[in-house]
């Protein structure tokens, strides 16, 4: 006997209904869990747990809103214009599946399904440490957002380096984040005997901190130890002091911090000095390519900033690890890039279209990027001094100049860097370049190159335009990149390559799995 055919088209309707209904313990945990639990848990920084079905249900609606606004996960970072390690935000389907889910049922599904809850391990992750260096216990001290820097001496009496660095919060559900540095003088204990409390009080800005302070590390919720090259390492200066800043989240008055802190692994052999600095520094008498650094009460104001590379090392490469961008509460995004004189050969550093003063961060890059002697670093950054931008300190607004008051603003582009040597664009930094699905190559004669060979400027061509982001990566026969560019819904691209040496090289042309790999003479 035959069904009716409206009931056959039901049962199907409903299969297919069945086969896309979203639950938690399927759809929902995995992306959580992955994106959210390390501050969303029982004892995390976050405002409300997110382990179980019943707290996901329970907060739906501010779930939705944070993910909806970008707000959370807190990773500012544009990925459509550079990856960096330790990535972590929502694509647009795992938003869209949070939304369908909260505005549906907000179903928990089979709960035995759901995956395993993440294991926050307590104690030290290293596998070995030489040095520790711990914080005395604190009670905070304000409602407000609370800046405290404790000086402890590096108890070396020759200069030492690390390579693995972990830092470690006492108390966690208080603490927004921890920003390591160290000091050759004696300032950071000055600075402390003059504040009766332990330890001195800050603003939380870099130059809040000392004269002479030089950053090397710091941790955010979520952070994992950072375990540097074989052959690099920070200096731990000879007789000299660390500074560990911790950053009191608002709403913990009374609340203590029973003692932080950080574990070092030395390394023996002298290895290669990362250094910690400006790549791009603005303010009323420097940097500023459209001076004067003010943005007017009531406008927005967009400023550039840049510093030739040569300004930094007397023309020698740099070998860039991490990026941090820096500006206050007015910033509104910050946008930054490497040129070569007549912007040629632009390589995008860092995009952040949404900023937020109370998550800055650094960015790892996922393997160094050499930047030549003869480049520019610049920095894009908008300003938005309106009554519009909820962060404004100021209201009706003011006029508002450099400065390192929160009022005030700022325009910076810290970096960790090295002198630049061959291979060390080469030297894997995030872990999951090891392990990523192998890109498929694609037939070449979609994409063309001319001339070929060449002697100035390569231009690549396809007939078709690609939709999105395309990579454009040109290797020696070393495997050395010499010129690293994108594009953007590409058809057309052109870069210098005056400057390299003749022989014979392979341009890899990347968009999402595919690539296309093109053989390129230079004469």
């Amino acid at each position: 006997m035959k069904l009716p055919l409206f009931i056959v088209f039901l049962t199907a309707s409903m299969g297919a209904l069945q086969a896309q209904t979203i639950t938690w313990a399927t759809d929902i945990a995995p992306i959580l869990y992955d994106h959210c639990v390390t501050c969303h848990r029982v004892g995390g920084v976050g405002n409300f747990p997110l382990e179980t079905w019943s707290d996901a249900k329970n907060n739906a609606a501010s779930v939705l809103a944070a993910v909806e606004s970008r707000n959370m996960p807190p990773w500012r970072a544009n990925p459509d214009y550079r990856h960096f390690k330790d990535e972590n935000y929502l694509s647009d389907a795992q938003i869209q599946k949070i939304a369908e889910w909260v505005t549906g049922d907000q179903l928990p599904g089979d709960l035995s399904q759901a995956p395993p809850l993440p294991n926050f391990v307590n104690g030290s992750q290293l596998t070995a440490v030489d040095m520790v260096i711990e914080t005395p216990a604190y009670t905070i001290q304000q409602w407000t957002d609370e800046y405290r820097a404790f000086v402890i001496p590096t108890g070396v009496s020759v200069d030492a380096f690390f390579n693995e660095i972990e830092i470690v919060p006492g108390n966690d559900a208080i603490i927004h984040h921890m920003v390591l540095y160290t000091d050759p003088t004696n300032e950071p204990l000055l600075r402390d005997q003059a504040d009766p409390g332990p330890g001195f009080k800050t603003n939380g800005m870099v130059g809040d901190i000392t004269e002479n302070a030089s950053l090397i590390g710091e941790w955010t919720p979520g952070g994992t130890p950072i375990k540097l090259p074989a052959k690099f390492g920070f200096r731990i200066p000879a007789n000299g002091y660390f500074i560990l800043e911790l950053h009191f989240a608002p709403g913990h008055l009374n609340q203590t911090d029973e003692g932080s802190h950080v574990n070092l692994k030395l390394t023996n052999n002298p290895p290669r000095e990362l250094y910690y600095g400006a790549l791009v520094a603005a303010d009323s008498s420097f940097g500023l390519v459209n001076p004067p650094f003010l943005i007017p009460a009531n406008t927005e104001r967009t400023l550039i900033g840049e510093l030739p590379i040569a300004a930094l090392t007397g023309g020698a490469a740099l070998s860039v690890f991490s990026l941090t961008p820096h500006a206050h509460v007015v910033c509104k995004s910050f946008k930054a890039y490497s040129y070569r004189p007549g912007f040629t050969d632009t390589i995008p550093l860092i995009d952040i279209p949404k900023w937020d003063f109370y998550w800055q961060g650094t960015y790892t890059l996922r393997k160094p990027l050499r930047l030549a002697g003869n480049r520019v670093s610049r920095a894009e950054v908008v300003y938005d001094n309106t009554e519009n931008n909820p962060d404004n300190p100021n209201f009706p607004p003011q006029d508002v100049k450099w400065g390192e008051r929160t009022t005030d603003e700022m325009l910076y582009l810290f970096a960790t860097v090295a002198v630049y040597a061959p291979g060390d664009e080469n030297i894997i930094l995030d872990s999951t370049l090891l392990t990523s699905t192998k890109p498929v190559l694609l037939q070449t004669d979609a994409i063309q190159v001319f001339p070929n060979p060449v002697q100035d400027v390569l231009e690549v061509r396809t007939e078709t335009p690609f939709n999105g982001i395309t990579d454009f990566i040109l290797v020696d026969m070393q495997g050395r990149t010499v010129r690293q560019w994108r594009e953007k819904n590409f058809q057309r691209s052109r870069t210098s390559v005056q400057s390299l040496e003749p022989g014979m090289y392979v341009l890899h042309v990347r968009q999402g799995e595919g690539i296309w790999c093109l053989k390129v003479v230079k004469e």
